[in-house]
């Protein structure tokens, strides 16, 4: 892998041109892999670039299902995806040194930890009222903090799912971020 820099502006982008050979390991995943346990099978992949980590693509009768990073963190876009319960009983026991999610929901954005405590500090105070959410459960009023309007196809539903600007996300004051409908809250520091 070869890697350049280009500066346009203000903003520097970092290029990696991968070989025949490293492409060839990009797409890896459409591999049988190893036996886990029913019709799951898994392989462990090597960082693809220099930030990357190792990784797993876990597959159900040869259909990839997930891809996760060794923090446990989803890798390849599988955000939200949730790990089964025979596989994740297996996976835990075989990679015993890799994080897993306790709720086996990779990076679930309904219920995100932010791990940065003093991220509130910076963050405009919202009031949250009453309303249900789009599974139509009550969710209870609550003061919170916005974070950001969900402006991209995984923060807001995907295909089908809230369009943008009308969902934003909101932390509550236990650490939690959530997807709220932009007409259920109001910022207080105005």
């Amino acid at each position: 892998m070869t890697e350049s820099t280009i500066k346009i502006d203000d903003i520097t982008f970092k290029i990696f041109k991968h070989s025949e050979t490293e492409v060839q390991q990009l797409n890896e995943a459409n591999n049988s892999g190893r036996k886990l346990a029913g019709t799951y099978t898994y392989d462990i992949h090597k960082p693809h670039n220099p930030t990357g980590e190792y990784h797993i693509h876990l597959r159900n009768n040869g259909n990839e299902i997930l891809s996760m990073n060794k923090s446990g963190t989803a890798h390849d876009g599988y955000h939200g995806i949730r790990i089964p319960n025979k596989a994740f009983k297996e996976l835990k026991k075989q990679l015993q040194g890799w994080t897993w999610p306790n709720n086996q929901i990779l990076e679930s954005l309904q219920h995100t930890y932010i791990l940065n405590k003093n991220a509130t500090d910076y963050l405009r105070p919202v009031q949250v009222f009453k309303h249900k959410n789009y599974d139509l459960q009550e969710v209870d009023s609550f003061v919170g903090f916005f974070h950001q309007f969900a402006e991209d196809p995984f923060l807001t539903g995907g295909n089908g799912g809230w369009k943008e600007r009308t969902i934003a996300l909101i932390e509550t004051e236990d650490g939690y971020v959530r997807k709220i409908p932009v007409t259920c809250f109001k910022f207080t520091d105005v």
